[in-house]
């Protein structure tokens, strides 16, 4: 990722910031801001980066299945979630 732009120099610390935690993390946007980007970013800077990084594409999800996939909810949390 290149730029020095205020606005990427705080997407670059929030990275760094990220990838040191031990998170799941949602990566929003309109199509084409550059979510991959980031998410491999994240990946790459973190001591997960041996293992494969797994997308999910939580708008083709029903939103019940979103919320229990994204959440780690438990069975019976929502209604709808078997």
């Amino acid at each position: 990722m290149i730029g020095l732009s205020p606005a990427m120099t705080q997407l670059k610390k929030e990275i760094e910031i990220v990838a040191g935690s031990d998170l799941n993390v949602l990566i929003g946007g309109e199509t084409g801001t550059g979510k991959e980007l980031v998410a491999k970013a994240i990946h790459q800077g973190s001591p997960r980066a041996v293992n494969p990084l797994v997308y999910l594409n939580c708008a083709a999800l029903p939103e019940s299945v979103r919320r229990a996939s994204c959440w780690s909810c438990k069975r019976g949390f929502y209604r709808g979630y078997q």
